[in-house]
């Protein structure tokens, strides 16, 4: 592969981990304030890493 590519790849997975890591706080936060209980808090948290689990399992 060329650096070009790498480079693609590593900015893409670096947006996707930003927007995570920026926007599933402020959801748990939402979500708090509509009166959503701890459970269901931490199973939105945990949906995109099992996604990404799946995803990969699926993939290789």
């Amino acid at each position: 592969m060329r650096w070009a590519t790498y480079f693609a790849v590593l900015a893409s997975v670096l947006s996707v981990g930003l927007a995570l890591g920026v926007s599933m706080p402020l959801v748990s936060f939402r979500l708090e304030s509509w009166g959503y209980g701890g459970f269901a808090i931490g199973v939105m948290a945990a949906m995109p890493a099992i996604g990404v689990l799946v995803g990969a399992s699926v993939a290789s």
